[in-house]
């Protein structure tokens, strides 16, 4: 199986292109041609309903997943003239550095120029982890999926003034209490309800946690607005991450769960159920196991008064084997944004002319019973398309792409269909991950490890020197790099000894202060 996934990644890649006080460490300050295809394969374009019109004709149990974000249609109010201001609030930007100690880095964020400062960074008093493959130094290319060490989005999310943080190897949930741009304050640290937790989501004072391993499980919790605190709300539901084609009844999961195939992130869709992305459904033991054992999957779960789930509903994406579902966000008409790490599936790419080397967006409406349609897919012909976020502001989403060390941006606003604005936004970013959108939608941030790049058709090994990236957003989706920030987060050799020199965990998560809800 190790042999596999480093030759996939290595395929996709050649084709082109808990709770004791905290520690805390203070620190010095720092400054400083796409193609778009209509639905599942080459064929006509899809019509993209008017979902206002939707909603108008009415829905049975009285919601509507059409729900505005507070976002302006490009061409509109979004002035890239205008001044921002000086805001009367603060802000900050934090990222983990998933080390076995795991800790928290603060940065003070200038709302005007975006600018981050080092501040300090916080033990989280759990572990940082990294998932099945992640375990060799970045030099030893078998270990290529080590870029991404639990491959899932939002590990760290804000919401309200509190900060939660997953700590993978221990199993638990930390949170923190949001006192300045900063200053954080240590709260509380719960069990996630499952093990290997990774990607959080918040909602009016619900909080869900995506453990990754094992069978896979969802936790919810009710947030205490106030003292940060969490308590859960019945017990885990499971994902059934156990099974497979080979044999569905006894199949044991990774464990540590399987990078490329664990669940990758939890959320809300805009009606307030919750969505969780499964890469490899059955589990990422059924990466290379024929036939239909590397079917990703989409699963809403029905929110009941009480915050527990229910009725859970699964759309499998079995027209395109291997497409590898990841990340996800929703747009201003309230339609599904997925990543997907190869949006053809699985093909056998020659180059970044060949649609099947690369990931991409696809566009989905979801109604009220759950029901999928599918309505786009964009390639956006960069490899290992993770992550993508949407940006209200400018109607646009950008998607990091870490095989190429690029992000790419879609506009899907003030029309019904949704296009590739440019392949290429954004360049020289080795490995990178995550991707976070200030509230005010002036300014990207991205999470580069620099573990590994892509160079002169191989990989090698990168800097090692993890660092944040920051855009001034456009109202035409363009990005423009103002600052590259690395203070605060250690060194590769740094994180190597801190390991005990036989492990190597990269870093992951980024988010920003305040937050969107």
């Amino acid at each position: 199986m190790k042999i596999f996934y480093s030759a996939f990644i290595a395929t996709i890649l050649a084709s082109d292109g808990h709770a004791a006080e905290p520690r805390v460490r203070k620190g010095t300050v720092l400054t400083s041609d796409a193609e778009t295809i209509k639905g599942a394969e080459v064929r006509e374009q899809v019509v993209v309903p008017d979902l206002k019109e939707v909603q108008k004709a009415g829905k049975s149990n009285g919601k509507s997943n059409g729900v505005s974000r507070g976002g302006n249609d490009r061409g509109g109010t979004c002035d890239d003239s205008a001044s921002p201001g000086n805001s009367s609030g603060f802000s900050a930007v934090y990222g983990m550095t998933n080390e076995p100690n795991n800790e928290v880095i603060v940065y003070s964020r200038d709302t005007t120029t975006g600018l981050l400062t080092f501040e300090q960074a916080v033990s989280t008093t759990g572990a940082g982890g990294t998932f099945a493959l992640n375990t060799g130094p970045p030099a030893n290319m078998e270990f290529a999926p080590g870029i991404d060490p639990i491959l899932t989005t939002d590990p760290l999310i804000v919401a309200g003034k509190c900060l939660l943080v997953s700590n993978p190897a221990s199993h638990d949930v930390s949170t923190f209490r949001i006192k300045s741009a900063s200053e954080i304050e240590f709260a509380v640290k719960v069990s996630s309800g499952g093990i290997w937790p990774g990607s959080i989501a918040h909602r009016d004072g619900l909080v869900y946690v995506l453990n990754a391993g094992g069978n896979g499980s969802i936790q919810g919790f009710r947030l205490n607005p106030g003292t940060c605190g969490l308590t859960s709300i019945a017990g885990p539901v499971g994902l059934n991450q156990g099974g497979g084609p080979v044999d569905p009844i006894n199949a044991s999961p990774s464990d540590p769960p399987s990078n490329l195939g664990s669940p990758s992130q939890v959320g809300f869709t805009p009606s307030g159920d919750v969505f969780v992305t499964i890469a490899i459904n059955g589990g990422g033991q059924n990466l290379g196991v024929w036939p239909g054992g590397e079917n990703g999957s989409l699963n809403i779960f029905h929110v009941e008064e009480d915050g527990s789930v229910s009725n859970q509903v699964q759309k499998v994406i079995d027209d395109r084997i291997r497409s590898l579902p990841a990340s996800f966000d929703f747009d201003d008409q309230g339609r599904l944004l997925l990543s997907e790490i190869t949006i053809l599936g699985l093909g056998n790419p020659t180059g970044v002319d060949d649609p099947s080397c690369c990931g991409g967006v696809s566009v989905w409406d979801i109604d009220e019973f759950g029901e999928f349609e599918l309505l786009e897919v964009l390639n956006v012909k960069q490899a290992l398309t993770c992550w993508v976020k949407y940006n209200p502001r400018n109607g646009c989403a950008y998607t990091t792409n870490t095989g190429y060390g690029t992000i790419s941006s879609v506009s899907s606003a003030g029309g019904d269909t949704a296009t590739v604005v440019d392949s290429i936004a954004a360049s020289g970013l080795p490995g990178v991950l995550d991707i976070n959108v200030s509230t005010d939608g002036r300014h990207v941030y991205v999470l580069v490890p620099n573990v590994i790049a892509f160079q002169d058709g191989g990989l090698v090994p990168g800097t090692g020197q993890p660092a944040i990236h920051v855009y001034d957003a456009g109202c035409d989706c363009g990005l423009t790099e103002v600052q590259a920030i690395t203070n605060g987060y250690p060194s590769q050799d740094e994180r190597i000894a801190a390991a005990g020199g036989t492990v190597f965990q990269g870093v992951v998560g980024i988010t920003s202060y305040p937050g969107p809800n």
